[in-house]
């Protein structure tokens, strides 16, 4: 193998760690933040809510962010909202994991 690919492959997978934990310490288990519920115990529950409601709150304040960043001229895509979600979904469980 040349040694750039080895590199490469060395510091995609040093990233990815960090990247592919989903906050399995907070987390009660067999609880997906997002996607289809499961059933789950209340302490699931009530953190999926909050996940949501948080997610939520953060894209309202990306969307107020940019309406006033274009001048009231911003305009909803899907891919403007699929960026927010990310943004939003990552921020959040950042804050969770602390």
């Amino acid at each position: 193998m040349k040694p750039s690919f080895v590199f490469t492959l060395f510091l995609l997978a040093s990233l990815s760690g960090p990247a592919a934990a989903d906050t399995a310490e907070t987390l009660p288990k067999g609880c997906n933040l997002a996607g289809r519920p499961v059933d789950g115990d209340d302490a699931c529950k009530e953190m999926r809510v909050a996940f949501r409601a948080d997610v939520n709150t953060c894209m309202a304040r990306l969307s107020v962010e940019a309406e006033a960043r274009a001048g009231g001229n911003e305009s909803l895509t899907s891919h403007s909202y699929r960026a927010r979600y990310l943004l939003c979904d990552a921020e959040v469980r950042d804050s969770i994991a602390r």
